[in-house]
């Protein structure tokens, strides 16, 4: 199973903060692990927060090339 880049802009998940979020909480596939139960939703937001900021910081070189 190939894992996404969180920087491709075709990802699902660019530009959805609730489906990230979602995404972090429950997992991806066997990809990603359920975070949900073992990490404060703080934490949760703080890690989809992150990968949404590198996705716009990616977007933002890109659209400086």
């Amino acid at each position: 199973l190939a894992v996404p880049s969180f920087l491709d802009p075709e990802w699902r998940y660019a530009g959805d903060a609730e489906g990230l979020r979602r995404a972090v909480f429950v997992g991806h596939d066997g990809a990603m692990p359920n975070w949900g139960l073992h990490i404060k939703y703080k934490d949760i937001d703080a890690v989809a927060a992150y990968i949404g900021e590198a996705m716009s910081a990616a977007e933002t070189v890109e659209a400086a090339q």
